[in-house]
């Protein structure tokens, strides 16, 4: 498995680093629509080589983390917005009906 997929093979929108930190952006699919995620981890190597994702932070981290957070969110933002300029299947079906009048 790929070290930014999730058991179901999905991959990030996008993924932000610092040094082993990182932040995954994930898009969702939700009732009202599709909307944005964020997950933080701290890669390391395992026993056997194998890289690995954990959740425990030092104190030295926090702060680094609250640095990828910020960007994390300027990233969903930027996400949104690209979303928001995207046709959307009703929106060409309109744009069809109008151009066949």
């Amino acid at each position: 498995m790929e070290r930014d997929k999730t058991q179901t093979g999905r991959k990030p929108e996008d993924t932000l680093r610092d040094g082993a930190l990182k932040v995954s952006i994930w898009k969702n699919e939700g009732e009202k629509g599709p909307f944005f995620s964020a997950t933080i981890a701290k890669t390391y190597r395992d026993d056997e080589g194998k890289y690995q994702d954990g959740h425990s932070l030092s104190s030295n981290d926090l702060l680094r983390v609250s640095e990828l957070s910020r960007r994390a969110h300027n990233r969903i933002i930027e996400l949104k917005r690209d979303q928001a300029h995207e046709p959307t299947k009703d929106v060409e079906r309109t744009s069809d009906r109008e151009r066949s009048r």
